[in-house]
């Protein structure tokens, strides 16, 4: 029950509108939006318009681990901020070095910080290596691993290119008759949002993705 909204691409820009109003009167008490809505001068207008509480910068490891050659609007984050007048800031990630926790507090020009780092143990994940000497050979432990897959369970397979993706992806329909999606940065925002629906209310179970995706 708490009033919140997102603003992104994928809405018309009368919607776009609409919300930025509705936050500029106080409608909201959580906005979400991608580091790159922060270049919008209607949305840094907005923003300069209304007191922050609190800004929360999510997947806080892109600011030094792919910053500078993935999601570089990450790195512009600390100007926004002090356009914002500084407001409390926390930056959450679950892939933090003491490196790259050094790296968010330099990057996002935060002088003191209570730092909390409740480590990397997660009794319900399992984290299994198999080394395939050939294509043929990952291509089989892929048949393996969805033939395998229950009524209720998920895939996501990653690869290294957005050609990988679509050839797997062929692989499992024609090979292992798997609907299964593909999803990568070549998708318009429309494609990967409907990829990303299917796949979180359950009707597409297989994706198939690039490990350096566009964020719808």
């Amino acid at each position: 029950n708490i009033p919140a909204t997102f603003i992104n691409s994928a809405l018309p820009k009368v919607e776009q509108n609409r919300r930025l109003g509705d936050v500029q009167k106080g409608n909201y008490r959580l906005v979400y939006v991608a580091p790159e809505r922060l270049r919008s001068l209607s949305f840094q207008k907005s923003m300069s318009k209304i007191k922050i509480g609190l800004m929360a910068v999510d997947e806080a490891h892109c600011i030094s681990e792919w910053g500078h050659d993935f999601r570089p609007d990450y790195l512009n984050i600390a100007d926004s901020r002090i356009a914002f007048g500084k407001p409390l800031t926390v930056a959450l990630t679950a892939t933090a070095t003491p490196q790259v926790q050094d790296d968010i507090l330099r990057l996002l020009s935060i002088d003191r910080a209570e730092k909390i780092v409740t480590g990397f143990n997660r009794p319900n994940l399992t984290l299994d290596v198999c080394y395939a000497t050939s294509i043929s050979e990952k291509y089989e432990y892929v048949r393996r691993l969805v033939r395998n897959l229950k009524s209720k369970g998920a895939i996501i397979i990653y690869s290294g290119t957005r050609r990988e993706a679509e050839e797997i992806t062929e692989f499992l329909h024609q090979v292992c008759c798997q609907n299964a999606n593909f999803y990568h940065a070549g998708l318009s925002s429309q494609e990967r949002e409907k990829v990303q629906e299917a796949f979180m209310s359950g009707k597409g179970k297989i994706v198939v993705a690039t490990d350096r995706k566009s964020v719808v």
